[in-house]
């Protein structure tokens, strides 16, 4: 089924300047851009503008972006498209630009010239992430996303946004949180030596844990206990505003005594949940939180296995 022919969704993006943005795009986002608003605003900005400029392709703006020398948009342009309404104020693209121009994978380089111009050029590796093969065009996975979803002073909420409109209208909607670290760092940099052990020229073990540490920092990545309000805090909101339920499960570590995911499962009256799948969670669950638009409410282990064959949230 392609896009055009889709059937109408139970939860449609009807905001002005609304664009199909591919899951896999969202994706490689969600793994190299800060989880700062501006910065994500403005990433986002620079796709949904080319789009309604004439671009068709998401994946087509991408590839030319990273082949030509650089590309340039007015400020006030896209301060019009994705700033904030009535204000004209271009302090915040420079800031994000700087906060893109940190990261790998999504810039080769990005810039304000002479306060009035954004330059850039994307990476080649964001444009080879989103490449599409012909069985995936076949059957494409999108999210509608529109400025408006990005008009929020908290990353989380943005990030909260881009999650609900890849999965909310799917049959059994569930989703994983990014910026949450699966591993410590040092973990992470022992696994990616093992990964990479025929590459030559490898940082010593204490700078590579210095370099992972610093990347976290730079895209907020933090442990489960440090975000976990702002993270419950938003998904209550996103609740109550679109009448929608949640379970939000942390899944802590087999060995280690930490948070290593936390998977969130969606349930409203278009949802196809049977009984067994909703509460079903894994052994390294032990406690959930129900988010309803009615409140929250957390429940130990032994409380919500006795929920097992409820398919709703109360």
């Amino acid at each position: 089924m392609s896009v055009k022919n889709a059937k109408p969704c139970p939860f449609p993006n009807n905001f002005p300047n609304a664009e199909n943005l591919p899951e896999k795009l969202l994706k490689h986002v969600a793994l190299h851009c800060p989880l700062s608003p501006r910065a994500m605003r403005l990433l986002f900005g620079i796709i949904l503008y080319a789009i309604c400029a004439g671009y068709s392709d998401v994946e087509k703006f991408l590839r030319d972006a990273a082949q030509k020398k650089s590309v340039n948009i007015r400020c006030a342009l896209l301060t019009e498209f994705i700033g904030t309404d009535g204000v004209r104020d271009n302090r915040w693209l420079a800031k994000a630009a700087e906060e893109l121009a940190q990261c790998t994978g999504l810039f080769q380089v990005i810039f304000i010239k002479d306060s009035t111009s954004l330059v850039f050029r994307i990476s080649q590796i964001f444009a080879d992430a989103i490449a599409t093969s012909r069985a995936e065009k076949a059957t494409p996975q999108y999210a509608r996303v529109a400025p408006a979803d990005f008009q929020f002073s908290s990353g989380y909420r943005v990030q909260a946004n881009l999650l609900m409109r890849q999965h909310v209208n799917k049959k059994w909607p569930s989703f994983k949180l990014p910026y949450i670290p699966e591993s410590s760092a040092e973990t992470a940099v022992a696994e990616n030596r093992i990964r990479l052990k025929n590459l030559r020229n490898f940082p010593s073990i204490d700078e590579a844990i210095a370099q992972e540490v610093k990347r976290r920092a730079r895209l907020r990545i933090m442990e489960w206990p440090k975000s976990r309000n702002a993270w419950l805090k938003v998904l209550e909101d996103i609740s109550k505003e679109w009448g929608v339920s949640m379970l939000v499960m942390p899944r802590y570590h087999p060995i280690f005594d930490y948070v290593s995911s936390v998977t969130v499962k969606l349930q409203h009256a278009h949802t196809q949940w049977s009984e067994g799948g909703l509460y079903c969670a894994h052994p390294g669950i032990r406690m959930i939180y129900e988010v309803t638009p009615s409140g929250r409410v957390s429940l130990p282990r032994k409380a919500w296995k006795k929920k097992h064959a409820q398919v709703k949230i109360y």
